[in-house]
């Protein structure tokens, strides 16, 4: 940790402790539907996770990554599958106003 005031270094530890507390909350939904993901493949699965915006003869397309069973099981477990689509729309027409 680089930070040389109180304040950076109280904000490090929040950080810190939110990312804890994330990572903690996802292992223990995805542990209550009997599934064992480490730490490590979690942040894996979550880095992957990608959706891009395709323009083609004026229309526009969702396309997402190529999921492997632990992004499914992260989707499909938070039930974020079609969630992830309305946000990404909604927030891509405020900025293609």
């Amino acid at each position: 940790m680089f930070h040389w005031t109180d304040k950076r270094i109280e904000g490090h530890i929040c950080l810190c402790y939110i990312a804890y507390a994330m990572m903690n909350h996802v292992k223990n939904k995805l542990r209550s539907k009997k599934i064992e993901m480490s730490e490590d493949s979690i942040r894996r699965a979550l880095t992957k996770m990608q959706v891009s915006l395709v323009s083609q003869e004026n229309q526009l397309y969702y396309m997402r990554s190529k999921e492997n069973k632990d992004i499914e099981n992260i989707i499909e477990t938070f039930n974020i599958r079609n969630c992830l689509i309305s946000f990404l729309s909604h927030l891509l027409s405020i900025i293609y106003k």
